[in-house]
């Protein structure tokens, strides 16, 4: 977004009159704008990075998750194997 279109968007959001405001708070409050433009620039990207690293690591744990369920489950038909085979078995 431009300058401009966040001023507007600020000044609809506040409804400041335009025309009943002294110049030097207009001036204060366009360069405010401005400012927080190039803020949000400048970390932009930094969130961009951020939001890809967590959906990698989002993927990784889901991965995780579901190898400890498969290992869960595995272990506990080996364990049902294990019993049925011993409380069947011949004792000679």
């Amino acid at each position: 977004m431009t300058t401009m279109q966040l001023f507007d968007r600020v000044k609809a959001v506040t409804d400041i009159d335009l025309d009943n405001v002294d110049p030097s708070t207009k001036d204060s409050a366009q360069s405010r704008i401005t400012s927080l433009l190039f803020f949000i620039k400048a970390v932009e990207p930094l969130l961009i990075k951020i939001k890809g690293d967590l959906s990698k690591y989002l993927m990784s744990k889901q991965r995780s998750i579901q190898a400890y369920g498969e290992m869960a489950k595995f272990t506990q038909r080996y364990e049902e194997l294990n019993a049925i085979n011993y409380v069947e078995a011949d004792p000679s």
